[in-house]
């Protein structure tokens, strides 16, 4: 076989980068702080978004969606969407009484991040407890090693890089040693794994042979990659502050080099790109320009008694390079303190965020403790091996725009399949005394933009044609992050138990899950809140709901009398109107819509409530206007949601409606977390079995030391675990992990 043409040579780079084209828009990185990772059923899972662009752009998405995925579907059992506010994209989480337990995904994303695939969302896996006896996972032994030749590929007589990962069927790391041969059976260097489960092959391959890994320990074997016979390829190493990038060209014709540094001058990862003379990329390497670290907070205990309902107080200070930050603050049980995320804020925006596939301990290559130069050589390897994610796919980020503002989409259709023409679309949300009428002359999609509404507001979508009833139909479009991959799982999906005794901390205490107490107090608050009412109408906090019990007393009674027996704003100024208003006597049937009856979700004309009797109604809604003209020129003066008992013979109702009941996600409201105040005067009968003893999702430090107040639960299981994450004002990411003693 004739060579050809290997074209070699070195560059060295430092502060100067060429950048590759950007396509689209900016992406995006999603970060979640939690509380912890392990909670009962009932209790309420706190957090803190943190969403930034990958590249400086003046757009950020302003929503932020958090999902627990899992159960028998692997589907997501609770969704929530989080409107950035003043405390950043703080929320929370209620975990139902009812849920079962087991292992979950915590999953975040914005609205953007649903143009790519979902390894770029943010997950963390969680544990929730519901009483039951926990089933031990069984330790894994089965393994399997995977190749990855430094820049792609590696050729005949050229020294080769070829690192190496070996992964146990659970998704968890294993250590190795083994050999390398030659399909002769002659040996050429030995395989160690070096951390992490990762490892490195150095040599050079001779014409014509291929390679084989054999295991020290149960003799197993795994072929490498063929070596390549044409292509490009590139190698890059440290040296100093610089980089050497060695190329090699087998393609026949010219090659072009280019480096991709978004960080500019601040430590971060870059990538070099080996590209033919159509831009089409041969090759590609990642590197981490700089040092990886992250600014510290300094935190002690002030004071702390740790018997029941004691206070004191923890004093946080700021380094004397840091002017002013914002953080995120959560201190848990002592029970609790090894179920914590794996991986910080620093971490996962430098490093974890950027990297394909799973990073295991990504807080080890920002651990001061550990030497500079192994960290390094370690984080090189890393990066050699599972690479850098962001922009190495083309896509449309037209498909889901960067999120500044709630949008509903959804569209008209025709019960022939045809496209609707000459129909009225009437959307109305009455809590928001929101009403928007348009005459459509042709055309079937619509979308409301400019308007922000609250979790489980109700919204009202009808479609008139003309006095034909039955023709068009409304249906409501959302979209949502994909199912969850069983065969593809980003984390393995366990409790994340990183030990953080690398100095002097305690060794982990046993724990006992039945010691998880549902929060009484905050349970307590929450109670508290406005009655729910749920399917077809959604979850909603709709006022003047009634249920059966509430409705017994009318049950002789049909439900247009007890609408007017029960709502006497609906009568105004004379008889004549009130029979308008509530359609008695009404022969024409034109102003029926002055009173809106919705019934199972679904539009009914006013005259259908005459056929229903009160001991048929499971629970009931009716929401009046004083002044419907106000609302909306046609506007009901009021609107009647009914929800009937399943022995109602009312029968399939959707094939007589051309309106939809509905309650899409809307922005989290905002809760505090429940901090309790004891003193000497006043005593609290309620048990304290709080499980997070401190939670603030924006705590501002200035240059001076702040001091925060916590209160001991009755447990008083100290010593307490303190996790803070957050930015500082000149753009640093903070991240602090520690026992307070």
């Amino acid at each position: 076989m004739k060579r050809k043409c290997i074209l070699v040579f070195f560059l060295l780079l430092g502060g100067a980068s060429v950048s590759l084209a950007q396509k689209g828009l900016v992406p995006e990185k999603v970060y979640v702080h939690l509380d912890r990772t392990f909670f009962a059923i009932g209790e309420t899972v706190w957090l803190k978004g943190y969403v930034e662009n990958a590249l400086p752009a003046p757009d950020t998405s302003r929503f932020l969606y958090v999902e627990l995925v899992g159960g028998k579907d692997e589907e997501a059992v609770l969704r929530s969407k989080i409107r950035f506010g003043e405390d950043g994209f703080a929320g929370h989480l209620d975990l139902p009484e009812d849920m079962p337990g087991g292992r979950y995904m915590f999953r975040a994303y914005t609205r953007w991040q649903m143009n790519w695939p979902e390894e770029w969302m943010f997950h963390c896996p969680v544990e929730v407890y519901d009483g039951k006896e926990v089933s031990p996972q069984a330790p894994s032994v089965d393994y399997d090693i995977s190749f990855y030749p430094e820049g792609g590929r590696y050729f005949y007589g050229e020294y080769a890089s070829v690192g190496f990962k070996v992964l146990m069927a659970d998704g968890r790391s294993r250590s190795f040693t083994g050999k390398l041969f030659d399909d002769l059976g002659h040996f050429i260097c030995d395989a160690k794994t070096e951390h992490a489960g990762m490892g490195l092959l150095g040599f050079v391959p001779s014409e014509g042979r291929s390679y084989l890994l054999v295991s020290d320990t149960d003799r197993r074997s795994w072929n490498l990659p063929p070596v390549s016979l044409e292509g490009a390829t590139l190698q890059a190493r440290r040296v100093g502050d610089h980089f050497a990038v060695r190329t090699i060209n087998r393609t026949g014709g010219p090659v072009s080099l280019s480096v991709f540094n978004p960080s500019g001058d601040s430590a971060g990862l870059q990538k070099f790109v080996l590209t033919d003379r159509n831009g089409r990329i041969l090759s590609e390497r990642s590197v981490f320009d700089g040092e990886p670290s992250s600014a510290k907070i300094a935190a002690e205990a002030v004071d702390a008694v740790y018997s029941p309902r004691k206070k004191w107080n923890i004093r946080l200070g700021l380094p004397q390079d840091i002017d002013s930050a914002e953080l995120s603050v959560s201190v848990v049980r002592n029970a609790f303190r090894h179920y914590q995320q794996e991986g910080s804020l620093a971490s996962y925006m430098l490093l974890g965020s950027e990297i394909r596939g799973y990073v295991e301990d990504p807080d080890y290559y920002f651990d001061p403790e550990v030497p500079v130069s192994v960290r390094m050589s370690h984080l090189d390897l890393l990066l050699l091996i599972q690479g850098w994610t962001y922009y190495d796919k083309d896509t449309d980020p037209a498909s889901y725009p960067k999120e500044q503002q709630q949008t509903l989409q959804g569209e008209v259709r025709s019960v022939f399949g045809r496209v609707p023409r000459k129909f009225t679309l009437t959307m109305m949300a009455p809590e928001l005394a929101y009403s928007q009428v348009v005459s459509v002359p042709r055309g079937s999609r619509f979308v409301v933009d400019s308007l922000d509404f609250p979790d489980s507001t109700l919204f009202i979508v009808h479609v008139d044609n003309r006095g034909d009833f039955k023709r068009y139909y409304p249906v409501l479009h959302e979209d949502f992050a994909p199912k969850w991959k069983k065969g593809g799982r980003i984390y393995p999906l366990s409790v994340a138990q990183r030990e953080y005794s690398r100095k002097d901390y305690e060794p982990a205490s046993a724990f006992d899950p039945g010691d998880v107490i549902v929060d009484t107090l905050e349970t307590a608050v929450i109670r508290g809140m406005l009655p729910r009412i749920r399917s077809p109408f959604g979850i909603s906090d709709l006022p003047n709901i009634k249920e059966r019990e509430d409705l017994t007393f009318y049950d002789h009674l049909n439900l247009v009398d007890y609408v007017v027996m029960t709502h006497p704003t609906l009568r105004y100024e004379n008889e004549e109107m009130i029979n308008t208003k509530t359609g008695y006597n009404n022969q024409s049937g034109e102003h029926f819509s002055t009173v809106a009856l919705y019934v199972g979700g679904f539009q009914m004309p006013w005259e259908f409530a005459q056929t229903i009797h009160m001991n048929e109604v499971e629970k009931i809604s009716v929401t009046t206007y004083m002044n419907s003209d106000a609302f909306l020129a046609r506007s009901p003066g009021g609107i009647v949601l009914v929800e009937l008992s399943a022995a109602s013979p009312a029968g399939s109702l959707k094939d007589k409606s051309n309106s939809i009941v509905t309650t899409p996600l809307g922005y989290q409201r905002p809760r505090s977390f429940y901090n309790p105040a004891y003193d000497s005067r006043r005593t609290i009968s309620l048990p304290d079995r709080r499980n997070t003893i401190y939670w603030n999702p924006t705590l501002r430090l200035g240059t001076t030391a702040a001091e925060v107040l916590v209160e001991t639960e009755d447990r008083a299981d100290g010593p307490y675990f303190l996790r803070i994450e957050g930015r500082t004002s000149d753009g640093r990411w903070i991240s602090t992990s520690q026992i307070l003693k």
